[in-house]
């Protein structure tokens, strides 16, 4: 049910005589009707101009008139496209005239106010992009046609462990209808933890709703301890720059001379090391088909699947240094060559 006041707006304003219909509840919409006076004879098409004065005229919408009458025209006003906002709203007429091709003011009233709305949805409130291992995930607010138009969310992130780390973020769309809020769970406590987590969502008439989401949790993943250690303290004598040094230089554990980073696998499980095809962090990744035939290797450094992994890495794209270039990548993907291996350090 909505209640509204000023049922009728106007009994004389300027050039027309206004008058709105009760709120209709299912369709969330009333019709404003412009009777236009003699005065206003030579208007030949009436425009609707409507917005809640909460946050100024940031929602203003014009709505077009149709003619109904001889001096009549209506105009429906949808709420949803003011967000469903509460309060005082403004409205305003204003004509074309035929005989001076202007477009005038004709009216202006008192408007009126919405002062409660029930039947709107909330919008989805979520979580997405969960990596237990990182510590991150991403919390998203999604508005629905029935909701509120959302103008910011309040995120609370709390450690069950300690409640005094804790964290706030605030978010604002990003794109219309849609906020997205990436949490990072290391920065509020960097050793394995459970957090709660509360969304507030703000909607555009300074309402607001509150949503206590799932427990997230961050469990660092940590580097096993090398079975062979034969190798630890050699010096690097793979190429500075390329890739073979790059991993010999994160995971000290590997030989030297395993040859050209293609052949990485086979040479290694012919020293005595364990090699499969499930990424684990602490683990060597071998792409044996790609680098021109070279073939290629890298450091994992994480693992969401089998498919989604990250990694540091040399000589990626000509970059003969140590870095995270990919970010979170798919090491199956045909572009790497599609076939790979991994060396195990346990």
């Amino acid at each position: 049910m909505a209640f509204l006041t000023n049922s009728v707006m106007a009994d004389q304003q300027g050039d027309a005589l206004v008058t709105k219909t009760p709120f209709d509840l299912a369709s969330k919409t009333f019709e404003v009707t412009a009777q236009k006076t003699e005065q206003c004879k030579d208007i030949t098409r009436i425009d609707v101009a409507v917005w809640s004065e909460e946050d100024g005229q940031d929602d203003l919408k014009w709505y077009k008139a149709t003619k109904v009458g001889d001096s009549s025209y209506k105009a429906t006003i949808q709420l949803s496209n003011h967000g469903f906002d509460t309060g005082a709203y403004g409205v305003h007429i204003y004509g074309d005239n035929s005989i001076t091709n202007s477009f005038e003011a004709l009216s202006g009233t008192p408007g009126f106010r919405v002062d409660q709305i029930s039947g709107l949805e909330n919008p989805d409130v979520g979580i997405s992009n969960v990596n237990t291992s990182n510590g991150s995930f991403k919390v998203n607010v999604t508005e629905k046609a029935m909701s509120k138009r959302v103008s910011k969310v309040n995120l609370k992130v709390t450690s069950k462990s300690n409640p005094q780390k804790s964290k706030t973020y605030e978010a604002k769309p990003s794109s219309y209808g849609k906020i997205s809020q990436t949490v990072d769970l290391k920065s509020i406590n960097n050793q394995a933890d459970t957090f709660s987590v509360t969304a507030t969502v703000i909607y555009s008439d300074n309402s607001t709703a509150t949503f206590n989401l799932s427990d997230q949790s961050y469990k660092p993943t940590t580097t096993p301890t090398p079975r062979i250690t034969t190798y630890i303290n050699e010096t690097n004598t793979y190429p500075v720059g390329q890739c073979t040094w790059g991993v010999k230089s994160l995971a000290p554990w590997i030989p030297n001379r395993l040859g050209n980073a293609g052949g990485w696998a086979v040479n290694a499980r012919a020293k005595g090391f364990r090699v499969g095809t499930t990424p684990r962090v602490g683990s060597i990744v071998v792409w044996p088909h790609d680098g021109g035939g070279y073939g290629h290797v890298a450091y994992v450094t994480a693992v969401s699947s089998n498919t989604r992994i990250q990694v540091k890495e040399a000589n990626y794209a000509g970059k003969q240094y140590i870095g995270n270039f990919r970010g979170w990548f798919n090491p199956l993907d045909s572009f790497w060559g599609g076939d790979v291996s991994y060396i195990y350090p346990d």
